[in-house]
């Protein structure tokens, strides 16, 4: 009786090592030494990462990754293995306020401490030999609809059912913090309808399926406006451009529509226009806009979307699919496209991309650019190994303008010399002055072939931006062109503005002149004018006996032109020839100095 219990206590001490009928072994937490016989037993562990923030109803399990390990000396069984799948562990994924999680498997519902998250429980595992471990999913990770916003958990705890017998019990549970944020996001945009061809809109993204809500409230003489909300064009209806949903009322007008997967499958970018029916009216506003919202798709968006004046894209293995299956069915040699980048690239690495196919042209915010891809290019050459992270295509409205894509003519309004209003697209017979940009690589008669067909007229500004008159019409299908990298606004006229700049730069109070307009036609400044100051102008095109400027000296450039007088005039004009004839005896029609310069005198 005393051997047997001297045997017993030898057992039982921890990092003892003892000789037992001839078996020598270490006691571990991994092992349990009974009589004599080492029982080698699984020590099941999990650990798990996901977002840092979720909504209600949001599945998160995308965004989890779940790690199951064993870290003891035998195999532990899973419930689709070969060991002992009646026994297999299991993995509950479990929502909490702290990192405590009651023993047992958790229950599903409502919401409730310590629930269940809908399709939580992991049940097909596998079996895990001793010392590794495995990657778990279900499918579904949801968090139930009502839960309250703040912070929380998201626990794993494997093995619940105490199933597996383990050398230590007590380590099966981890923790992942997680705020629950409101269901959607709420922002509040201001807009001002004013008179005919007045369009305010909104640019904004959505992640994720949910209602979209849009309430518009204003004050003016609109007694009804429209609401249209559009997105990336939808191939499968007759119009492909048709809008996702619209409504027309009085003020307060509500607008909602219901996002589904095939709507974010076509991209990420919408846009909401407000229009006054009669084309006439007048209104004063805001727009309060709630979208669905998830947190944690925004953080990887943020990182990886393309931003266009247009809206933005996310780039994906999706787009580049897209891409690759429009590159396969098209003519000719390739197609334009927005390439994106894993890395910045050395000269080495860019070379490897042009051999591969690929030509970057049109460099963008991020690692991004819009370029040209051949045909027969291979994503999975191993010379692009660690660059191309994805290939989007453009689609027409992706490439205009969203002010003249939604008609906001009157953002290009501007009055001229005289006080005579004039629009810088938009022409009295109803035709667009637009600026077309080609891709670099387009050759010039391809470039005649395309605008010959689309425009009314047109006129090079350089090899690959073009002057263009078109028909509103005409605009998407210039723009579906693969050739056409961007449409914009016509060039701007080139305009007197002086007056303006001073006024807007507080250059006037500066000066503090005193004009008389004769005659004799004078000014005084009692402030600063540049007097006694030298400046210097690296220009060409400057006419050295323009009457408005104080020239100095001169270095011999380009022969007589414009902007070089231009810019002089802005710096050092004195303005007073605003109200004199020109050289050609033509009222110049300015108010006496109205376009003198920031430093008259210098």
């Amino acid at each position: 009786m005393i051997h047997k219990l001297l045997l017993l206590l030898l057992i039982t001490l921890p990092g003892l090592a003892l000789s037992v009928a001839g078996t020598t072994a270490q006691s571990s937490p991994a092992l349990s030494l009974v009589a004599g016989v080492t029982e080698v037993i699984p020590d099941l562990v999990v650990d798990l990462t996901g977002p840092s923030s979720a909504v209600p109803g949001q599945d998160i399990d995308p965004l989890l990754t779940v790690m199951a390990a064993n870290r003891g000396t035998a195999d532990a069984p899973g419930t689709v293995g070969t060991i002992d799948p009646a026994n297999g562990y299991v993995v509950d994924l479990i929502l909490s306020t702290d990192e405590i999680v009651p023993e047992g498997y958790a229950s599903p519902g409502p919401y409730g401490e310590d629930v269940l998250l809908t399709g939580g429980r992991i049940s097909n595992t596998p079996d895990i030999p001793a010392g590794r471990s495995a990657r778990l999913s279900e499918g579904a990770a949801i968090i139930p609809a009502d839960t309250p916003p703040g912070n929380y958990f998201v626990c794993a705890r494997i093995d619940p059912g105490a199933r597996v017998a383990e050398s230590n019990e007590n380590n099966n549970t981890n923790c992942w913090p997680l705020r629950i944020t409101p269901p959607g996001q709420t922002t509040t945009y201001n807009f001002v309808i004013d008179g005919p061809h007045s369009v305010p809109f909104v640019l904004f993204n959505v992640l994720n399926e949910g209602t979209i809500r849009a309430v518009i409230t204003w004050t003016g003489d609109s007694t009804s406006l429209t609401a249209t909300l559009t997105g990336r064009r939808r191939p499968g209806l007759p119009d492909p451009t048709a809008p996702y949903a619209q409504v027309t009322g009085p003020s307060s007008l509500t607008l909602t529509y219901t996002v589904t997967p095939d709507d974010l499958a076509r991209g990420v970018g919408w846009r909401l226009a407000l229009t006054d029916p009669m084309g006439t009216g007048r209104a004063t506003g805001t727009i309060e806009l709630t979208v669905p919202f998830d947190a944690g798709r925004n953080e990887f968006f943020q990182r990886e979307k393309i931003s266009l004046r247009s809206g933005d894209l996310w780039p994906s293995t999706v787009t580049t699919g897209q891409f690759l299956s429009n590159l396969a069915a098209a003519p000719g040699e390739g197609l334009h496209a927005l390439i994106s980048l894993l890395q910045a690239c050395a000269c080495n690495q860019n070379r490897a991309l042009e051999r591969a196919g690929i030509f970057r042209q049109s460099f963008l915010p991020g690692r991004n650019s819009f370029g040209f891809i051949h045909k027969g290019v291979n994503l999975a050459d191993p010379d692009l190994a660690g660059l191309v992270r994805a290939i989007t295509p453009l689609e027409p409205e992706d490439k205009i303008d969203p002010h003249i894509l939604l008609g906001n003519y009157s953002r290009f309004q501007v009055v001229t010399e005289g006080d005579v209003p004039d629009n810088t697209v938009l022409n009295s017979d109803g035709t667009l002055e637009l600026s077309v940009l080609f891709a670099r690589d387009v050759a010039l008669a391809n470039i005649q072939a395309i605008l010959g067909a689309e425009a009314i007229s047109f006129d090079a500004i350089t090899d690959h931006l073009w002057r263009v008159t078109i028909a509103p019409a005409h605009l998407s299908s210039l723009a579906a062109h693969d050739q056409v990298e961007w449409i914009d606004a016509g060039p701007a006229p080139q305009m007197p503005d002086n007056n303006n700049t001073r006024a807007t730069i507080n250059v006037n109070a500066v000066q503090n002149a005193n004009i008389n307009p004769g005659p004799p036609l004078a000014i005084a400044y009692n402030g600063l004018s540049g007097a006694g100051i030298t400046a210097g102008v690296q220009d060409t095109g400057l006419d050295a006996t323009h009457p408005d400027l104080n020239i100095v000296a001169t270095i011999a450039a380009n022969p007589l032109g414009s902007h070089g007088t231009h810019v002089a005039g802005i710096l050092a004009g004195s303005g007073v020839q605003s109200s004199q004839n020109n050289a050609a005896g033509n009222p110049n029609g300015g108010t006496p100095f109205q376009w003198r310069g920031m430093a008259p005198q210098a």
